[in-house]
């Protein structure tokens, strides 16, 4: 586990073997969440959330084995959803994240 200077948690990140595996959670200086998700065995898998320090969700990406799968989402700061990719779309955004 990680710490900001303030004394909040900065990061809770599970290892095996060195490698990330399992849940993780990233905070912002305030103690609210910043990002979530899943790793196994080094890699991305699931839904990863990011979040606005504020707390509002910011970004929402659904992973496979590393590599992004069914969708991609943002939204504004005011909660109102900006973007979403489907499956089709996605081809070209892996190398941007």
């Amino acid at each position: 586990m990680e710490y900001h200077d303030n004394g909040n948690v900065k990061k809770e990140v599970n290892y095996v073997g060195g490698v990330k595996h399992g849940e993780y959670k990233v905070y912002h200086r305030n103690g609210n969440i910043c990002a979530e998700g899943n790793f196994v065995n080094g890699k991305r898998e699931g839904k990863h959330t990011h979040y606005f320090v504020t707390g509002g969700k910011y970004r929402e990406i659904q992973y496979e084995n590393d590599a992004i799968t069914r969708g991609y989402r943002e939204w504004t700061y005011a909660h109102e959803k900006i973007r979403e990719y489907d499956d089709l779309c996605l081809r070209g955004l892996q190398s941007k994240l």
